[in-house]
């Protein structure tokens, strides 16, 4: 599985950026779901035949000067992604107009949990990576949910994440290694009601 386009260390013209189509090969990529992209961190989304406008990835916002970086992941039907060592796993590094120097902090992605969660006692777990680097290096996270919990994550995912009151909850995930810049998930508990089939 890998990320054609951009290139790793890609410099790409600030007037032609949000222009950009993400191509990516990879088990699935041609099914709505299997394959999910996340661009700095965002929340991830299906990537579609292979490709997939940068313009989707940002909601039509500018992609602005500096480090960019892009997840590839091929998810279960859980929506967790697939072991890293499985090759469940790809991660890009490119810059909107010159690479900076000294090299930006890493960056940690969470790729689950994201949209909303129903019925008694879901499934809902927590998965993220570093990146660039190895997307499955171990390290460790600090976890913030609902404001009011406190957890540390040790190595790579998936972790369960217990139980949730109802309502929205907010992760923030913090490495304690090399200052990597914080990501974030959100998610919406419902305990009230079943999904559709």
């Amino acid at each position: 599985m890998r990320i054609l386009e951009p290139a790793e260390g890609a410099e790409i013209d600030a007037r032609t950026a949000n222009a950009l189509v993400v191509r990516v090969r990879g088990p699935g990529a041609d099914r709505r779901g299997a394959l999910v992209l996340s661009l700095d961190g965002a929340r991830p989304r299906p990537v579609v035949s292979g490709a997939i406008a940068v313009a989707e990835l940002t909601g039509g916002a500018t992609l602005v000067a500096g480090a960019h970086d892009l997840v590839l992941a091929s998810v279960g039907a859980d929506g967790v992604a697939l072991d890293p060592s499985a090759g469940g796993l790809a991660a890009v590094r490119f810059f909107v107009g010159a690479r900076p120097s000294p090299p930006p902090a890493p960056r940690v992605v969470c790729l689950s949990p994201f949209g909303t969660y129903y019925g008694k006692n879901p499934s809902i777990a927590l998965d993220y990576v570093v990146t660039p680097g190895n997307p499955g290096a171990p390290s460790a996270t600090e976890v913030r949910a609902g404001g009011s919990r406190l957890a540390r994550a040790e190595g790579p995912g998936p972790f369960a994440l217990g139980a949730f009151p109802p309502g929205d909850h907010e992760i923030t995930l913090t490495s304690s290694g090399a200052g990597a810049l914080p990501g974030s998930c959100g998610f919406t508990y419902n305990p009230e009601l079943e999904r559709s089939p």
